[in-house]
């Protein structure tokens, strides 16, 4: 059975780093750009949390889905998340994409530029917030 609360909570998560992601955004790129900002480090860590949390939700929904294995790619998760319905399957590549990207920053962030971090948050927020409607949506049809 899905655990309602847990999905819930980490929606809360995620829309919460959205909403401070969405704020960093509308800053000038040249404040978020400039020598000695803290603005990289922030996005970064919020970036961090939203994406480990969007693959924290998908593991346990398809963990709960009937599924005959359990994905532990993060790619996999997102390709699962739109095979059995839980996301739109419009949505699958941009969820493969941040799989990726979640795996640059985890393993590879000494390779990510401030240039890089802030074309990703000005590109992923839309994808993000439709993340959390697809699973609130799949959450009302349980």
């Amino acid at each position: 059975m899905v655990d309602r609360v847990t999905v819930k909570s980490r929606l809360i998560q995620i829309v919460k780093s959205i909403d401070r992601l969405e704020r960093l955004v509308k800053a000038p790129k040249e404040d978020f750009l400039s020598p000695g900002s803290d603005l990289p480090a922030i996005a970064d860590s919020h970036l961090c949390r939203s994406l480990g949390a969007v693959f924290d939700v998908g593991r346990h929904l398809l963990a709960k889905s009937g599924g005959p294995e359990l994905p532990l790619e993060y790619k996999s998760i997102a390709t699962n998340l739109a095979r059995f319905g839980i996301v739109p399957s419009d949505l699958e590549e941009a969820l493969v994409m941040m799989a990726r990207y979640r795996d640059r920053l985890v393993h590879f962030y000494h390779e990510i530029t401030d240039e890089e971090l802030h074309s990703i948050i000005c590109n992923v927020l839309k994808d993000l917030r439709k993340f959390v409607e697809s699973v609130e949506a799949y959450l009302g049809r349980l």
